[in-house]
């Protein structure tokens, strides 16, 4: 099965249309792939604004905020993948969500004077530099955005390859199980599940050095 020569990347899905089943879907993708990722955004946005370590459901409420965000911008258009990355949109948006966030909490929780820079840079509004700001990544949160587009990739490439060949990719590749497991698995043999593993490899390694996915990557 041939695929498309532009990635078909789970933003560009997205931005395709903004009703139906198939939207539906993707933004259900979308978390489980983005979800890592805005995870580690949130950690460390509660961090430089306020002395208290954040729980679990302080972090989970802001991540479920800034998902809804993240709808209503690629709705209203807002959102301009010709002008921004995507990361730093997507970090810009979870800090606007844990000031509105601590804001909301007691006075105990006030926001740290050192993050005033942040503050500025989030009420320039959708400016270029307001957006630029947030494109520099913790070292965290770079590890993990760059899992996140290699499985975005996958998304878009899954349907290329046979059931079995990403069934064998993702139980040894994403799943961590050894190839002896894989073989019992799927009543295959090693030459089989080394040359899926390959293909896939290849394939994703291929698409991640296109411009769309560098843009995103590069520092």
């Amino acid at each position: 099965m041939e695929c498309p020569a532009t990635p078909n990347t789970l933003i560009a899905q997205l931005l395709k249309q903004n009703t139906g089943a198939l939207w539906e879907k993707s933004w259900n993708t979308f978390f489980d792939v983005y979800y890592v990722v805005m995870h580690a955004m949130t950690i460390n946005s509660f961090k430089k604004f306020s002395d208290c370590e954040p729980n679990e459901n302080d972090v989970e409420d802001v991540i479920t905020q800034s998902f809804v965000s993240i709808m209503d911008s690629f709705k209203n258009g807002n959102y301009q993948p010709c002008k921004y990355r995507f990361r730093g949109f997507l970090k810009r948006i979870i800090n606007c969500r844990v000031v509105d966030h601590i804001r909301k909490q007691t006075k105990k929780r006030t926001i740290n004077v050192e993050s005033i820079e942040i503050i500025e840079a989030i009420n320039q509004k959708q400016s270029a530099s307001g957006e630029n700001y947030f494109d520099k990544l913790e070292d965290n949160e770079a590890t993990t955005y760059r899992l996140t587009i290699i499985m975005d990739v996958w998304e878009n490439i899954r349907p290329c390859f046979s059931p079995e060949t990403c069934i064998a990719f993702e139980m040894r590749m994403l799943e961590g199980k050894s190839v002896q497991e894989v073989c019992d698995v799927l009543q295959v043999d090693r030459t089989k599940v080394d040359k899926s593993v390959f293909r896939i490899t290849k394939r994703i390694k291929e698409e991640i050095s296109k411009e769309i996915y560098q843009k995103e990557l590069s520092k």
